[in-house]
């Protein structure tokens, strides 16, 4: 077959091309209509079958994978009436979104870096917009490619494809709905089960940082020494874990930090302001304004599918009489039990989901659980810090501020003094934090590399208003 170069289109023709019917609603414009994988065998071009996919349901147009080809290096014929002919440079196709017909110059273009380089900023849309959409596909490509080559120990299904189908075979009117199963239908339906290396040091770390909180520490390590016997490595995997104690000692930032330490995303529900059962597992998508549970969200907007679920301030959920706690309840037990759990049922999507591998932490203050849900837990009453392991906290903090939030190279020593921690000690760490950062300005206006009590008193000064500077200071973390 003789393929003509596209610059040597006539005029007349390109005219003709670009105010057909066919380039109007398929070429612009994605089509499901149109024959994709006919076209692709036609034209012996490659794409990813996510793409094919993706243009037979109308998210991509034909202009989209041509681009997409074109930054990728390949040269892509295209049939206009009985000649073929062939697409060599993305500045043939800017030339061509935005009707140009000085194709004839895109050919010394074509050598020309600067002009080339000039011809793209002047249509940044054109050419930047596709090529970031086409990168994101082919990472979220690889991402499935690497999880195929996982042991099955180290991977879950989390929804079934054919339920998918099935969903979208019935009838679905609300558009975001449509746009979540397509993706489903599209996407891979495994996740990776995250796994932890040097867990004794990691564990140590968090006993240094959260002296108080050393019981529930000690039972996330066996749980997970447990969970590495097998095949894959010490998988992500705990108990569900309820911290009860009073405001401010540390229950979210313990959490925040096992899962950086454990390289899990983390997702944080306040049950107190969302307490109904919609928070969990979606509202109904004949509702006004319905979207998917944050359950939902969490496994199949993450790579990993043992996520830590932080659930604060449970009790809210059991306090009143209302129908939304209740059923919040009915939702939190879903989640808790191991049969249930693994085909959670999203009210939005519509499809069970499969929440099993996700690791539930619950945080509670003083207020009323009852008892079966209380059952479904291995329950902590977490103390508040000992004076001297506030004295510790406050080291932790200082030694974090110093290495990752001053400015590199700045001179100061991750150390406090003895006198200096425990000054800071009296305070909730988000006081201690306020009060480090103006310590650390009148330390260098004083040309010292150690904080002393004088910057710590100045900045307490300023921090606090003069008739409450005696007042004793609570002590504990800011939950």
């Amino acid at each position: 077959m003789n393929m003509i170069p596209f610059y040597k289109i006539t005029d007349a023709q390109l005219k003709k091309l670009c105010s057909s019917k066919f380039f109007q609603e398929v070429f612009f414009d994605a089509h499901r209509d149109f024959p994709y994988e006919e076209f692709v065998f036609r034209t012996q071009g490659n794409p990813v079958p996510m793409i094919v996919q993706m243009m037979k349901n109308g998210d991509l147009s034909l202009a989209n994978y041509i681009e997409y080809m074109l930054l990728n290096g390949q040269k892509v014929p295209l049939k206009f009436g009985t000649k073929v002919y062939v697409f060599e440079h993305p500045v043939e196709l800017v030339y061509f979104f935005n009707n140009e017909h000085a194709h004839a110059k895109a050919n010394k273009l074509k050598k020309n870096v600067p002009a080339v380089n000039a011809l793209v900023a002047k249509f940044p849309e054109s050419m930047i917009r596709f090529k970031e959409k086409f990168e994101a596909l082919k990472e979220e490509k690889d991402v499935e490619e690497n999880i195929a080559q996982l042991p099955a120990a180290l991977t879950l299904c989390v929804y079934d494809k054919d339920a998918v189908s099935k969903r979208l075979a019935a009838g679905v009117n609300n558009e975001y709905l449509m746009e979540i199963l397509q993706k489903l239908a599209q996407k891979s339906n495994v996740r990776v089960l995250q796994v932890i290396e040097n867990l004794n040091e990691k564990m140590e770390q968090l006993k240094e940082e959260f002296p108080n909180f050393k019981e529930v520490i000690e039972k996330i390590h066996l749980d997970l020494i447990r969970n590495g016997c097998g095949e894959g490595g010490q998988i992500v995997k705990f108990s569900p874990i309820l911290l009860k104690g009073e405001p401010g000692i540390g229950k979210t930032e313990f959490s925040r930090q096992l899962s950086n330490l454990l390289n899990v995303h983390a997702e944080y529900i306040d049950l107190s302001i969302n307490s109904s059962a919609a928070t969990l597992s979606g509202i109904s998508s004949t509702y006004k304004d319905s979207k998917p549970g944050e359950i939902f969200t969490a496994i199949i907007n993450n790579d990993n599918a043992n996520s830590i679920i932080f659930l604060d301030e449970i009790d809210k959920t059991g306090s009143g009489d209302g129908n939304s706690n209740r059923t919040a309840l009915n939702a939190l037990f879903s989640l808790l039990e191991k049969s249930s759990k693994e085909a959670f049922r999203d009210e939005f999507v519509g499809i069970p989901i499969n929440a099993s591998g996700l690791n539930i932490i619950a945080a509670a203050n003083n207020g009323y659980i009852p008892e079966p849900l209380m059952d479904r837990f291995r329950v902590f009453n977490v103390p508040v810090p000992t004076p001297e392991q506030s004295a510790q906290i406050a080291r932790n903090i200082w030694k974090k501020m110093v290495l990752n939030e001053l400015p590199k190279g700045n001179p100061f020593d991750v150390t406090l003094s003895d006198d200096v921690a425990h000054k800071l000690g009296q305070y909730k760490p988000r006081k201690m934090i306020q009060v480090l950062e103006n310590a650390v300005a009148f330390a260098i206006m004083d040309q010292k590399i150690n904080l002393n009590l004088e910057h710590i008193q100045k900045s307490i000064n300023l921090i606090e208003p003069q008739n409450n500077v005696s007042k004793k200071p609570s002590i504990g973390f800011v939950g």
